[in-house]
């Protein structure tokens, strides 16, 4: 066993572990890069390191010179392990609602922290370091985002650790926060093989995983654009906070590794990939331990609570100072003029047979709070399940069509399992508009959630007897095993507002039985009625099977057409107005649609058909 001088020795060189038992694909091994066992506990060993080696270097850091630099944790760590070791004095800037674990840290290695507001997140940090850099010109300010020490780290050295110790790899998935990591690894991989995909993980907009950001919130590291991060990226893979948490959670009871929720989020994303493609080997990264967030009960309180405590954290830079420090976080905008982007103020348009797609609409109201949006419920006509599908599909044209010559709107979401199922690919072939269904969405998070291998899709009898969910499962080539079964009666129930009744839970275990017999551990609830019956489906299938909405993931999609195709309504601007349209009883609609969406279902408006 080697004698090393220094424990800055032991920074780098880090094994990797085998988690393919968390693989959806056996034909995709899933690797993963333990950073946690640096020294002090992360990936960020490296690039302070090297940081401090370079202005050591270029004469930036000599003896005695104080050290500023914010940070909400593993940086900050990192800097202060290695300045204490090299007789530094360092100053921390970090937002006061940080877990303790790191705040404790800091202090055991010596470092002065300096709080800026929890409310401003990692932005608040960064503005009061520079602040404090701008008055103190005799301190070094390294400012991880733009030193191009830190991807410098990486492809000096841990991209070649990873294709020494795996050349075979095909995927490579890290989190995006400065991008360092996915910057340096990359462009070292891809100079040896241009065929491996680099593909970023980030959360979704307004959304905070801890360590990652996405790029929309405004900032843009200048790190990512000096690495020319939009070339290099082949892709990017949004994980929600509590697939996250999920996901931390498998790696330690499935795999014994403890560690960080960033990690969770890199690993949910790398297996989303493995059930994306043939076959291959995805290397992912291992950011940190989870020692440092045990306070935050991300493994011992329940999932939602945890969710439901993630905060907002905005990334957007203040002004610009006039201080010496002035260019150092200059990174492009989204906004600015380096960046033009249109305002569409066009709704966006979507129906349903009825009051099942407002868990779609409750989802991009969400995501999407400045949009407008025009939601027709053809309650008249409910339900469509039953219905031969070219009765459907004359009805979704007909929907659409109103949409357009009405309204105006600049997109429709069909938001009926069973109209994407009838009509989806004839509206996407005639509609001068993008037209988005939620049999594809869903399908992809399905497969990506499951465990096993073993997944099932519930719908209406239209759903499922059309073969859209079959054949949609089909084309991710997962190799998966999908049983599929129709559920006759659950909308007739959700739009009475009988949800729980003993009546529902006899009907669930009569049909939901099939389900049980074949052992899945991933349900999709293929009509958008059948989340408001999730708590029944639940107890009849047990806790252990994941419910699939896929009311998220086509809100997603949605915003990813809007953001590519200029349709976006952009800025700071009031919150969306939302009309909905009826064509049945416009009071009941009202009345029941209310305790679904909630207040946002106040503009109801009668529709009549030809």
């Amino acid at each position: 066993m080697a004698v090393y001088s220094s424990v800055l020795d032991m920074i780098g060189n880090t094994p990797m572990v085998d988690v393919s038992v968390l693989s959806p694909n056996p034909a995709v091994r899933i690797l993963g890069k333990m950073e946690s066992q640096n020294p002090a506990g992360s990936v960020k060993d490296r690039i302070a390191l090297n940081m401090i080696l370079e202005a050591e270097a270029d004469g930036t850091l000599t003896p005695g010179r104080t050290i500023i630099e914010p940070s909400s944790g593993n940086t900050g760590i990192a800097l202060a392990m290695i300045a204490r070791i090299k007789g530094y004095p360092i100053k921390i800037v970090l937002p006061e609602n940080v877990s303790i674990e790191r705040r404790q840290l800091l202090e055991i290695y010596g470092a002065e922290i300096i709080l800026s507001p929890g409310s401003e997140g990692s932005n608040g940090a960064v503005k009061r370091a520079i602040a404090l850099a701008d008055e103190h010109p005799e301190w070094a300010f390294l400012y991880q985002y733009a030193n191009e020490a830190n991807p410098r780290a990486h492809y000096e050295h841990t991209g070649p650790e990873i294709w020494a110790d795996c050349p075979e790899i095909t995927h490579f998935v890290a989190g995006l926060g400065t991008s360092g990591t996915l910057m340096g690894v990359g462009s070292f991989l891809k100079e040896k093989n241009p065929d491996i995909k680099v593909l970023a993980v980030e959360p979704p907009l307004g959304e905070s995983v801890e360590g990652l950001r996405n790029l929309d919130e405004g900032y843009i590291p200048p790190v990512y654009e000096k690495w020319g991060g939009p070339e290099l990226l082949d892709g990017k893979r949004i994980v929600r906070p509590r697939e996250s948490i999920e996901y931390t959670r498998l790696l330690a009871e499935k795999c014994g590794i403890f560690s960080g929720i960033s990690a969770g989020a890199a690993l949910a994303g790398a297996v989303r990939v493995a059930g994306q493609i043939d076959k291959g080997t995805i290397v992912f990264i291992v950011c940190d331990g989870g020692w440092k967030y045990l306070s935050t009960g991300a493994w011992t309180d329940d999932i939602d609570e945890v969710t439901s405590r993630a905060e907002k954290i905005i990334y957007f830079p203040g002004p610009a100072a006039s201080g010496p420090h002035r260019n150092l976080r200059i990174g492009r905008v989204r906004g600015s003029p380096n960046y033009p982007r249109p305002v569409d103020s066009r709704p966006i348009g979507m129906f349903d047979s009825g009051f099942g797609g407002l868990t779609v609409a409750r989802a991009l109201i969400d995501l999407l709070p400045g949009e407008d949006l025009v939601y027709v419920g053809d309650t008249g006509r409910y339900p469509y399940g039953p219905r031969p599908l070219s009765e459907v599909r004359g009805f979704a044209h007909e929907i659409a069509g109103h949409l357009l010559d009405r309204h105006d709107v600049k997109m429709i979401v069909v938001a009926c399992n069973t109209a994407s199922a009838a009509a989806l690919n004839e509206l996407q072939v005639a509609m001068p508009i993008p037209v988005v269904g939620v049999i594809e969405p869903g399908v992809r998070s399905l497969v990506a959630a499951t465990r096993s291998g073993h997944i099932g899709v519930i719908g209406t009898v239209g759903t499922i007897g059309s073969g859209a969910y079959q054949a949609a499962v089909a084309e991710t080539d997962a190799a998966v095993t999908l049983t599929c079964a129709a559920c006759p009666g659950f909308v007739e129930f959700v739009e009475r507002g009988d949800t729980d009744s003993d009546q529902v839970h006899v009907l669930a275990e009569r049909l939901l039985a099939p389900l049980r017999e074949a052992g899945v551990d991933t349900l999709l609830l293929g009509c958008t009625h059948y989340p408001f019956l999730a708590r029944t489906i639940t107890d009849v299938m047990g806790r252990d099977v994941v419910l699939v909405d896929s009311a998220d993931e086509t809100a997603f999609r949605v915003r990813e057409l809007l953001t590519d195709l200029g349709l976006a309504r952009t800025g700071a601007g009031p919150v969306g107005h939302h009309i909905f349209e009826s064509s049945g009883d416009v009071e009941v609609f009202r009345r029941l649609g209310r305790g679904m969406l909630g207040p946002e279902l106040d503009d109801v408006r009668a529709v009549a058909w030809n």
